[in-house]
């Protein structure tokens, strides 16, 4: 918050659970993600801010989910 109380930064956490079927069975894994923005005063570029969050936090969750299940693969 600014000296106004006003909010300055927002923050997106995402949770996804992410399921792959396979030959050799299905793999789970429910993966954590967030991801820090500033906020400026108006209230459209502040919408736009929101949604780069959101859609950065995803795309962290999905590079996660990706490289374990190359983790997973290497060791099978």
């Amino acid at each position: 918050y600014d000296t106004n109380g006003y909010v300055t930064r927002y923050r997106v956490s995402v949770n996804i659970d992410f399921e792959m079927f396979t030959s050799r069975g299905k793999i789970s894994k429910t993966i954590s993600s967030s991801e820090d923005v500033s906020i400026q005063p108006s209230s459209l570029t502040s919408s736009a801010a929101r949604e780069t969050a959101i859609r950065a936090a995803i795309r962290k969750a999905m590079d996660q989910f990706i490289a374990y299940v190359g983790y997973k693969g290497y060791l099978q």
